[in-house]
Parts: structure tokens; C-alpha cells; sequence
């Protein structure tokens, strides 16, 4: 076990200056600044935190794409990416919640699908086998993130009517795509 450990801190400490590895590194320091620029001012702040929260997420496939492209998939970016995503998704509906309680209901389905997924995947790999990422994983993420870019404006009207209908839709697609990773780990 201490092999596996030491080859993969070496591996990491070569691998984090890759192009790709670097924006995804970018990714994680970016994730939580939305939150904050969020928390610190919620009623001046919104659209700006919004826009970092909307860039944040649209640079999710740069990275995999230019890893491919260019050759460079590292154990590192494997590892990062789904954990950016994570810290992007978490830290933010945590600040929308605690500005909106309302958001909380959301937030806790999202948070235990999340734990409860990465729970499973790392158990299968302790194993030695893997469970690919799910269809209906990927479509809960895009519509989470926009579920989320919503939630950053006032819910006012229509728009308020339109936004929990995302965000409804959202947490329709976390508890399928949960359901899927769950039938997923049962045949491994």
C-alpha cells in the first residue's frame, strides 16, 4: 500500500503543472468565490457572483477536452475534476441557503446524493473496479448549474415560478441519476 501511495504522489507532484491540470487547479481556487462574494452582499452582489459561478461551471469540460486533445490525461485530473465540481456545487447552494433557508431543502437532497455517490465509487475502486460516470449524472449537472445560477437572482413573479421549476427539475434529476449510480454499484 505504501508503493501505491508513494507512486502516486509522484505522479501527482509531476503531473499538476499540465495545461489541463492547471485550469482544473484554477477551477478549485475559483469555486468557493461566488459563495463569497455572495455572502458578503447578497442583495449588491448577485449578478456577479452569479456570472463567476456560471464561468466556473462553463469551464468544467475545457479541461477533459484539452487533457484528451492533447494527450496529457493524468491520475490528477481524474481525481480533481469531479471534486471541483463538487466544491463548485456544495459551497454555493451552502451560501444560497443560508441567505434563502429555503434553498436547504435542495441543498441537503444534492449534498447526500453527492456523499452518498462518492461513498460508492470509492468503495467499488477500493475493489479494483470501476463504475463509469452515469448518463443522468452529467444532465444533473447542467441542470443543477443552472438551477443554482437561477437561485442567485430575487425570486420576483415569474421568475421566481421559473426557478423553482428548475430547481424542482434538479432535484428530480439528483434523486434519478443517485438512483442509477445505486443500480450501478449493485451489479459490480
Amino acid at each position: 500500500m505504501d508503493e501505491t501511495k508513494t507512486t502516486l504522489r509522484a505522479e501527482f507532484s509531476k503531473d499538476w503543472a499540465g495545461l489541463p491540470n492547471l485550469i482544473t487547479e484554477a477551477r478549485l481556487v475559483l469555486s468557493p468565490v461566488a459563495a463569497i462574494l455572495y455572502l458578503v452582499n447578497p442583495n449588491k452582489l448577485y449578478w456577479i457572483a452569479m456570472l463567476v459561478f456560471i464561468f466556473v461551471a462553463s469551464t468544467d469540460k475545457i479541461d477533459g477536452y484539452l487533457a484528451r486533445r492533447l494527450d496529457m490525461v493524468t491520475l490528477l485530473g481524474k481525481a480533481l475534476d469531479p471534486i471541483v465540481d463538487k466544491v463548485l456545487v456544495v459551497a454555493t447552494l451552502v451560501a444560497l441557503s443560508i441567505v434563502q433557508p429555503l434553498v436547504w431543502i435542495p441543498t441537503v437532497i444534492i449534498f447526500a446524493r453527492e456523499i452518498s455517490v462518492f461513498l460508492m465509487l470509492k468503495r467499488v475502486r477500493k475493489h479494483g473496479r470501476v463504475i463509469g460516470t452515469v448518463y443522468s449524472g452529467k444532465v444533473k449537472m447542467v441542470v443543477q448549474c443552472t438551477a443554482i445560477a437561477f437561485l442567485f437572482m430575487p425570486f420576483t413573479g415569474v421568475w421566481g415560478q421559473v426557478t423553482w421549476a428548475v430547481v424542482g427539475a434538479s432535484v428530480a434529476l439528483t434523486l434519478t441519476s443517485w438512483g442509477d449510480y445505486l443500480r450501478a454499484y449493485n451489479k459490480k
